[in-house]
């Protein structure tokens, strides 16, 4: 098990936030993760709409709020992301463009965002290892 990254990504928001920044950051964490727990299947309107909710909140223009949404698309297009898996997908560019931003605010340069997204996948990756690992619908046990 390679905690490097982990510990490294801890260390920096560490040593870089302070009181309000980690209680902030923590605050994003748990928006995220209440959006997720009341919308465990959301259907694409429903991702629409927390997204359209949020950056409306936050005073962003329709303008915006519409590129936003064309690039998430954009982003499940590329990544060749189910329609039923769409949903999700946005609302987690949601969380990661809340984070991104709010480090960006922070002061982090790229390269210690970069360690800190790549910190946290490492200790998910660590989590699930005791999971099952999912399987496609064609029933085999095979990655594609």
């Amino acid at each position: 098990m390679n905690t490097n990254l982990s510990d490294k990504a801890i260390e920096l928001l560490e040593e870089t936030l302070d009181g309000p920044g980690m209680t902030e950051f923590g605050k994003i964490s748990r928006d995220m993760e209440k959006i997720f727990t009341e919308n465990p299947n959301p259907t694409y309107d429903d991702a629409v709409r927390i997204i359209t909710e949020y950056f409306t909140e936050k005073g962003e223009a329709a303008a915006f709020i519409s590129k936003w949404i064309a690039a998430s698309n954009s982003n499940c297009k590329a990544y060749e992301i189910s329609d039923e898996e769409k949903p999700k997908a946005m609302l987690a560019d949601l969380g990661m463009f809340r984070f991104m931003s709010f480090l960006e605010k922070q002061g982090f340069t790229e390269e210690q965002i970069y360690t800190i997204f790549a910190g946290a996948a490492e200790q998910i990756d660590e989590d699930d290892d005791d999971l099952e690992p999912p399987k496609c619908s064609c029933n085999k046990d095979h990655k594609h």
